[in-house]
């Protein structure tokens, strides 16, 4: 008796199936018209994915892009988003 096999590696396969797959689902939300708060809520979570460890915010700016108007971080707490609230930002300051 004589088997022959082959072994491979099929982890990278996985992950970029599972990145379609999260993509899909956010084009999903856009599509259907879901709440800005949970779209971008997937979008950082979507990011939070590929970078291991990482924490990602979305951060929504005023009418003048001069004051953070509120943030979309779901993996940080709800202080760090009433912190950063009402924060200016541009040259020299932010």
């Amino acid at each position: 008796l004589v088997m022959i096999g082959a072994l491979q590696d099929v982890t990278r396969r996985k992950q970029a199936e599972r990145l379609v797959l999260r993509q899909n689902q956010v084009l999903e939300l856009i599509a259907s018209g879901a709440p800005l708060k949970r779209t971008l809520a997937e979008i950082a979570r979507l990011v939070e994915s590929q970078l291991p460890g990482s924490a990602c915010v979305v951060t929504l700016l005023d009418d003048d892009g001069q004051v953070i108007r509120g943030s979309i971080g779901p993996s940080l707490p709800d202080a760090y988003h009433e912190l950063v609230k009402g924060i200016r930002i541009g040259e020299g300051v932010g």
